[in-house]
């Protein structure tokens, strides 16, 4: 089975399907997924590697993440975002009180170092990419 950036960050229920699928295929014990790097769905929706593919260009809502957040709980290890979308921080908090262990990452973003570090209460773990965006 294959898994490609663009069709995990195409849409909320494929996001969700794919987590799902790659839970039950680890749970026979007969395959070992460390994990899945989640670049998005909150990048910097002019970057990455197929920005006219981001459907996530819009407000950040809890009502769209909150699904893909529990699904993902303890398979997504890392999640890729931009500290400058408006509504960021409602999703790392969000984030931290679903899977604190989760690694938050910035990436394909236009951060400013205010925004970083109106975040950075929830522990940011790496950096990706950090100057194909600027």
């Amino acid at each position: 089975m294959k898994y490609r950036n663009k069709i995990l960050t195409k849409n909320i229920p494929l996001c969700k399907q794919i987590c799902e699928k790659i839970r039950k295929i680890t749970e026979n014990g007969d395959t070992t997924i460390c994990g899945i790097y989640m670049e998005g769905p909150y990048m910097n929706p002019k970057y990455g590697a197929m920005p006219e593919m981001n459907k996530w260009r819009g407000e950040i809502k809890a009502d769209d993440y909150m699904p893909l957040l529990n699904e993902g709980k303890d398979i997504v290890k890392v999640w890729c975002i931009a500290p400058e979308r408006e509504g960021i921080e409602n999703f790392v908090k969000d984030l931290r009180s679903v899977d604190p262990d989760a690694v938050i990452s910035i990436g394909h973003s236009e951060t400013s170092p205010e925004a970083v570090e109106n975040i950075k209460q929830y522990r940011i773990g790496m950096q990706t990419h950090s100057t194909n965006a600027t």
